[in-house]
């Protein structure tokens, strides 16, 4: 499983929601996984499938399908939020 490296303590980046888990993460939210990838706590602004490309936009922290170099983990409806995971290093 992938964990966060940076200094942020038991986050679950496995594309859940940590909202529902009692975790207070803001949109926007960087982090440097043990993977080597930055991944990005967002917000889906129309219906997503998991290993899509999209694109984040800086202003709302929206997601929408392409190409912006960052993939979804799992599906989201739109509204839904969940980490996404740059595509390189």
């Amino acid at each position: 499983m992938v964990h966060a490296v940076t200094p942020v303590i038991g986050l679950d980046l496995s594309g859940t929601n940590n909202q529902t888990e009692g975790k207070q993460v803001a949109l926007g939210t960087p982090v440097l996984a043990s993977d080597g990838l930055k991944y990005v706590y967002v917000e889906a602004g129309a219906a997503l499938s998991a290993g899509d490309e999209v694109s984040i936009d800086a202003s709302t922290f929206a997601v929408t399908a392409g190409a912006g170099g960052f993939e979804t983990l799992v599906d989201m409806a739109s509204g839904a939020r969940a980490w996404v995971k740059s595509t390189t290093i």
